[in-house]
Protein backbone atom coordinates (compact mmCIF):
# COMPACT_ATOMS: atom_id res chain seq x y z
CA UNK A 1 0.00 0.00 0.00
CA UNK A 2 1.02 3.63 -0.67
CA UNK A 3 1.32 5.75 2.33
CA UNK A 4 2.31 8.90 0.50
CA UNK A 5 0.09 11.47 0.62
CA UNK A 6 -2.04 13.19 -2.68
CA UNK A 7 -0.88 16.53 -3.16
CA UNK A 8 -2.27 18.84 -5.89
CA UNK A 9 0.81 18.49 -8.19
CA UNK A 10 -0.26 14.79 -8.80
CA UNK A 11 -3.61 14.74 -8.53
CA UNK A 12 -3.11 17.02 -11.78
CA UNK A 13 -1.12 14.86 -13.22
CA UNK A 14 -3.56 11.94 -13.14
CA UNK A 15 -6.55 14.23 -14.48
CA UNK A 16 -4.32 15.61 -17.15
CA UNK A 17 -3.93 10.95 -17.56
CA UNK A 18 -7.39 9.93 -17.45
CA UNK A 19 -9.20 13.40 -19.22
CA UNK A 20 -6.51 15.02 -21.65
CA UNK A 21 -7.58 18.33 -19.51
CA UNK A 22 -4.02 20.20 -17.96
CA UNK A 23 -5.08 22.09 -14.52
CA UNK A 24 -2.46 24.03 -12.74
CA UNK A 25 -1.99 22.78 -9.46
CA UNK A 26 -2.32 26.11 -8.48
CA UNK A 27 -5.78 26.23 -9.50
CA UNK A 28 -7.02 23.05 -7.79
CA UNK A 29 -5.89 24.59 -4.35
CA UNK A 30 -6.68 28.28 -5.18
CA UNK A 31 -10.63 27.26 -6.55
CA UNK A 32 -11.13 24.85 -4.19
CA UNK A 33 -14.58 25.13 -4.31
CA UNK A 34 -14.53 24.41 -8.28
CA UNK A 35 -15.96 21.40 -9.14
CA UNK A 36 -14.96 18.57 -11.56
CA UNK A 37 -17.27 19.62 -13.98
CA UNK A 38 -16.92 23.25 -13.77
CA UNK A 39 -13.34 22.52 -14.34
CA UNK A 40 -14.38 20.55 -17.81
CA UNK A 41 -13.92 17.08 -15.87
CA UNK A 42 -17.09 14.90 -17.05
CA UNK A 43 -18.01 11.88 -15.18
CA UNK A 44 -16.47 9.14 -16.63
CA UNK A 45 -12.93 10.45 -16.18
CA UNK A 46 -14.20 11.17 -12.65
CA UNK A 47 -14.47 7.45 -12.42
CA UNK A 48 -11.24 6.97 -14.34
CA UNK A 49 -9.42 9.23 -11.73
CA UNK A 50 -10.90 7.52 -8.39
CA UNK A 51 -10.09 3.82 -10.09
CA UNK A 52 -6.51 5.35 -10.79
CA UNK A 53 -6.26 6.85 -7.19
CA UNK A 54 -7.11 2.48 -6.16
CA UNK A 55 -4.26 1.33 -8.05
CA UNK A 56 -2.00 3.71 -6.69
CA UNK A 57 -2.77 3.69 -3.81
CA UNK A 58 -3.94 -0.17 -3.06
CA UNK A 59 -7.11 0.62 -1.46
CA UNK A 60 -10.55 0.36 -2.47
CA UNK A 61 -12.93 3.64 -2.15
CA UNK A 62 -16.16 3.24 -1.11
CA UNK A 63 -18.83 4.50 -3.07
CA UNK A 64 -20.14 6.85 -0.25
CA UNK A 65 -16.76 8.34 -0.67
CA UNK A 66 -16.46 8.90 -4.36
CA UNK A 67 -19.52 10.73 -4.37
CA UNK A 68 -18.63 13.35 -1.84
CA UNK A 69 -15.58 13.85 -4.14
CA UNK A 70 -17.14 16.39 -5.91
CA UNK A 71 -14.10 18.66 -6.24
CA UNK A 72 -10.41 18.05 -6.39
CA UNK A 73 -9.83 19.95 -2.73
CA UNK A 74 -12.20 17.06 -1.59
CA UNK A 75 -10.56 14.89 -3.35
CA UNK A 76 -7.30 15.45 -1.92
CA UNK A 77 -8.52 15.67 1.38
CA UNK A 78 -10.97 12.32 1.17
CA UNK A 79 -7.70 10.24 -0.37
CA UNK A 80 -4.83 11.37 2.66
CA UNK A 81 -7.61 10.50 5.06
CA UNK A 82 -7.80 7.55 3.84
CA UNK A 83 -4.55 6.13 3.07
CA UNK A 84 -3.67 7.77 7.14
CA UNK A 85 -6.33 5.62 8.33
CA UNK A 86 -4.89 2.75 6.43
CA UNK A 87 -1.52 2.83 7.33
CA UNK A 88 -2.20 3.22 11.19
Amino acid sequence: MNTELLGAQRLAELIREVSGIALDPEQLVAESEETYEELGVDSLARMELFTALEDIYGIDIPEEITSRMSNPAQTISLMNALTQAEAA
